[in-house]
């Protein structure tokens, strides 16, 4: 009896983690998370909120808002980007260049200019978000 060998290919899956991936940030950039009721993006240029049912107040104008956190009452001065990956928030914005909101069951209310362009581009993934464009 002859035997006969068969070769089987062998396929090797490289996985690689990212750092950030996913949440809205881009690589590179660190966030200063937001522990207390105020924040001024002036020292603070980009900002994250992590924490759950608590009121924020961010000032001047932040560079980055990273909103992770859920069922939080957030006034926001000016921002040239907000990402909004978490749930059931009720944000104020004074102005922003970039609005995405990832998250669900969000009311966003957004004034119709800019930081740096006329009018804000809001980009709407999430499910169930309430977005109410407000009069200057």
């Amino acid at each position: 009896m002859t035997m006969t060998m068969k070769r089987i290919p062998f396929v090797f899956i490289s996985v690689l983690a990212v750092s950030g991936c996913g949440d809205g940030s881009p690589p590179g950039v660190s966030y200063t998370v937001v522990t207390g009721s105020t924040h001024d993006c002036a020292k603070g240029p980009n900002a994250s909120i992590e924490a759950s049912g608590s009121g924020f107040k961010l000032t001047s104008t932040c560079e980055r808002m990273l909103i992770k956190g859920a069922e939080n009452r957030i006034a926001i001065e000016a921002a040239k980007k907000i990402d909004v990956d978490g749930a059931k928030n009720d944000i104020e914005i004074g102005a922003a260049d970039v609005i995405r909101i990832n998250g669900t069951g969000n009311t966003i209310k957004y004034r119709k200019k800019g930081v740096t362009r006329e009018a804000p581009e809001v980009v709407a993934i999430g499910d169930n978000n309430s977005l109410v464009r407000l009069s200057d």
